[in-house]
């Protein structure tokens, strides 16, 4: 993350099995909230030297196309392809974005990352249509060191900013960061729910109301009538 010039880089390298009847020459990524972002190179496997091409969609924003040439990606294979993407980050949008805060920041970012596109009957479907895969992510993300990452999964603070994130059978895979962060905790031995929050304002007071009145409500629901909660 550059904080100061509000861009996001990363290289996603994503390893995809094809458990279809089908054999494709493409594989089609959707990175549904970021229209505005640039493919700055894709490669077979991690060898950036085995470079293959690729192509944004005009017609839907998110999409995008690998082509994956004469490696046709046959049934029952494994195939690993990276993807290297910039992205600029926009002001005030509270999917993908940043909000300034006097001289504090927030950034959010969902829906940023590339998501396989659904594949049915044969063809990739080409047009956003909120389609998630569940997936497993393991993330090394760097950001200034002042600011303060939360994310979906385990998060493991590192040295000079840099965060570990594991997120596993994951749908929607999203990073909240600012460095203004406060954080409070609430538990009832069952379970422990962490909430962070900039201030003590109506936002805060409402994910408290949510997590310790709510919470526990939910969870002696599900027990009473289903299962005890893992």
């Amino acid at each position: 993350l550059d904080a100061d010039g509000k861009k996001l880089t990363s290289v996603v390298t994503a390893q995809i099995e094809n458990n279809t009847d089908k054999t494709t020459d493409k594989l089609v990524f959707d990175i549904p909230s970021s229209p505005s972002f640039r493919i700055d190179k894709t490669y077979l496997g991690k060898d950036t030297s085995a470079e293959i091409s690729s192509s944004k969609s005009d017609a839907a924003p998110g999409m995008f196309t690998i082509d994956l040439g004469d490696d046709a990606f046959e049934p029952g294979e494994n195939l690993i392809v990276t993807m290297e993407i910039s992205q600029d980050i926009p002001e005030n949008n509270s999917l993908f974005g940043y909000y300034n805060f006097d001289e504090h920041s927030e950034f959010i970012l969902s829906g940023c990352f590339p998501v396989l596109a659904e594949y049915k009957d044969g063809e990739w479907i080409t047009e956003s249509n909120g389609y998630k895969q569940a997936s497993n992510y393991k993330v090394s993300f760097k950001a200034p060191t002042e600011y303060y990452v939360v994310a979906s999964g385990n998060e493991t603070r590192g040295e000079d900013g840099v965060t570990t994130i594991e997120a596993m059978d994951t749908n929607d895979f999203a990073i909240v960061l600012s460095n203004r962060f406060r954080s409070h905790y609430w538990s009832n031995d069952i379970i422990t729910v962490n909430y962070y929050y900039l201030d003590k304002g109506e936002g805060y007071r409402l994910a408290r109301d949510v997590i310790e009145l709510r919470v526990p409500i939910g969870i002696d629901w599900l027990e009473s009538n289903f299962t005890k909660y893992p």
